[in-house]
């Protein structure tokens, strides 16, 4: 969280096998976003692989425009993935 510039980045999400597909992400996405705004915060964004449906999905369904793919930016496992940034507006 940037207390300066009231921005904050939503980031390593996950959820267990278990459990997907029962809409948790998202109602922990949506509970930050109610947090956040009460705080005050401008701009939420995100930095996710872009090779992973799930949370392009979550972002884009909660009103994240996409801003464009960072390709080889991340190295995960010793494997460089593409990085898509999304951003969210909410004051």
């Amino acid at each position: 969280m940037d207390m300066e510039n009231l921005n904050a980045e939503i980031t390593d999400c996950a959820t267990s096998p278990a459990y997907r597909g029962k809409g948790i992400l998202a109602n922990v996405i949506y509970s930050l976003e109610c947090d956040l705004k009460a705080k005050g915060f401008l701009t939420l964004y995100s930095l996710c692989r872009a090779i992973n449906p799930s949370i392009n999905f979550v972002l884009s369904k909660h009103n994240y425009k996409f801003t464009g793919r960072m390709v080889n930016n991340c190295n995960i496992c010793g494997t460089f993935e593409d990085m898509n940034i999304w951003v969210k507006t909410i004051n």
